[in-house]
């Protein structure tokens, strides 16, 4: 049932933006007086429909988008030569060369249309955001040294208002390189809090990289680890990854809160849960836990009277055949530090694994050895080996990331809920036209990448396999979900159709300037013989990606 669902509104999204973008040419054609024999939804044999001034709206019977065929031209641009004439005054092919451009252009602009549509309408309805708060702010980062804490709340950017994380990053991601003051809200009082320029990296259009400032709406949850079996922890019968859910019966969720109620304590009772990996059964249970003489390491960040850590400065999982495994790294051992440098919690531990990275565009260099030191059982343990690089492409380029094999245990840090924001009318559609702007740059972006041979085309590029992946998969999550992958790709069709290639909108579009610059037309045999061309590529590029397509999705799956 999920599959059919799914498939469903994957060609449901299909036929919106296909007919979306030739109801485009339609209404620019009727504009111009030129004829419109047929408005199709669907394509092949007409199943049924009505006529209408000189226009047959039909459905046919295969329910995969739809075509718009213009008087005087079949749906590739080309004269027809058969049937009845069309009159001069309704022939496409006999307008002026604007009048053509502008009716070719008409179908990228309602896809364009389409998504400031569409995001407006979620803005206005209500568009499920996470709050503007950090969560998570790593010790000794720019964050933390700009006067950030966990559980900080951003009202306002260099004076711009936010209200959302969304927000938040993306104006953070407009100043990258420059001098940023936030306003937080902290324990009810607002104080402003600057960063210095250089304290974080644009990961793409709207996105910084988190890693870079120390800073992340994710909590570290109240899973903990245990790695010295003299600790109290150890001692009382907790195990890594254990989640305390009270202390002394008040509730706890996140690593804050247990701290805060551990501190003033000597002894306490904990309620855990405990989840067995191997069984999959999980245990409530309840534990006494008593301050003593034990003392940790002197230097461990997170040195507390009870020997406890967060869970995501522990391994959940070693992957076999990868550099941590080989080199002798087992689950639940205690990511220490790397290169001498204790590990604070898991984006400073990416950070740290991440400046490996020989050269993060050339492959090739590959990567440094680090010394990685582990807490098992109360000792530290050298392991020296090189991270292997695995591609991390993002719209900025193609970046290779360093990794080690490694995943943190589940719910090891906890993601705020969504909250529905309603936006007024002009806001709702202000935020529609950036939202779609930024669809538009990110496009560019890739494409501009894709071309500098930065960005690997089969890692940035989907078919119609993806399409129907990722739409089906949107669907599932939640109709705004849905709508917002369908406005993207919406944008990515219109720029797409723009491209100067034979057989779309941005070939006839090359071929009615080169007329319009000649002064007269191509003759019928090179516009036929141009057409073939690309109609041959573009045949050869879907069946390319979606081969492309296919292979990852099956790779993905096994």
């Amino acid at each position: 049932m999920i599959y059919l669902i799914g498939g469903a509104a994957a060609l449901l999204a299909i036929g919106i933006l296909v007919v979306v973008h030739e109801f485009g040419h339609f209404l620019a054609a009727k504009m111009f007086n030129i004829g419109v024999p047929v408005f199709s939804v669907g394509m092949g044999p007409r199943i049924g429909g009505f006529s209408f001034k000189g226009t047959d709206y039909r459905f046919s019977a295969l329910p995969i988008g739809g075509y718009v065929q213009l008087a005087g031209a079949d749906p590739f641009g080309e004269e027809d030569f058969e049937g009845p004439p069309t009159p001069p005054e309704n022939d496409f092919m006999q307008k002026p060369v604007w009048q053509r451009l502008i009716v070719l252009l008409a179908g990228p602009a309602a896809n364009i249309v389409l998504p400031i549509v569409i995001f407006s309408v979620l803005f206005l309805a209500g568009f499920p955001e996470y709050p503007a708060q950090f969560g998570m702010i790593s010790y000794d980062s720019p964050a933390w040294h700009a006067g950030l804490r966990d559980g900080d709340t951003v009202t306002a950017v260099d004076g711009y208002a936010v209200g959302s994380w969304r927000e938040l990053e993306s104006l953070l991601a407009r100043r990258a390189g420059e001098r940023v003051q936030l306003t937080i809200a902290r324990e009810g009082a607002e104080q402003v809090v600057a960063l210095p320029a250089g304290s974080f990296e644009r990961r793409a259009v709207n996105r910084i990289n988190v890693e870079s400032l120390g800073a992340d709406l994710v909590r570290r949850s109240s899973r903990v680890g245990v790695n010295d079996p003299q600790s109290p922890a150890a001692q009382a019968g907790i195990l890594s990854f254990d989640g305390i859910v009270a202390v002394d019966g008040r509730a706890v969720e996140d690593w804050h809160e247990l701290m805060g109620l551990l501190e003033p304590k000597t002894s306490a009772r904990l309620d855990l849960v405990r989840h067995d990996r191997e069984t999959d059964e999980i245990t409530e249970l309840s534990v006494s836990i008593q301050r003593s003489s034990w003392q940790p390491l002197s230097d461990d960040p997170w040195s507390n009277p009870w020997g406890f850590a967060p869970a995501d400065v522990v391994a959940g999982t070693v992957y076999e055949g990868k550099p941590a495994a080989e080199a002798g790294m087992i689950e639940g051992d205690r990511l220490y530090a790397v290169d001498g440098t204790p590990v604070r919690d898991f984006l400073h531990l990416k950070a740290l694994i991440g400046s490996s990275a020989v050269d993060r565009i050339d492959r090739s260099a590959g990567t440094r050895e680090i010394e990685l030191t582990l807490l098992r059982d109360g000792e530290l343990l050298q392991r020296t080996f090189r991270p292997e690089l695995i591609d991390d492409s993002t719209v900025d380029g193609t970046r290779y990331r360093p990794v080690i094999g490694v995943m943190l245990v589940p719910d090891a840090r906890l993601v705020p809920e969504r909250v529905l924001r309603r936006y007024p009318p002009h806001t709702a559609l202000a935020l529609g036209v950036e939202s779609t702007w930024q669809a538009v740059e990110n496009v560019f972006t890739v494409l501009g990448s894709i071309l500098r041979l930065r960005t690997d085309p089969s890692k940035a590029v989907g078919g119609p396999v993806a399409i129907l992946t990722i739409t089906g998969q949107s669907a599932l999550m939640g109709i705004h979900f849905y709508a917002g992958v369908v406005a993207s790709i919406s944008v990515s069709l219109a720029i797409v159709n723009l491209l100067p290639v034979p057989a779309l909108d941005g070939g006839q579009i090359t071929v009615f300037l080169i007329e319009w610059i000649r002064g007269r037309p191509l003759s019928a045999e090179m516009r036929v013989r141009i057409q073939m061309f690309g109609v041959f590529i573009l045949f050869a590029l879907i069946i390319l990606v979606t081969i492309s397509d296919v292979y990852k999705l099956i790779f993905r799956e096994f």
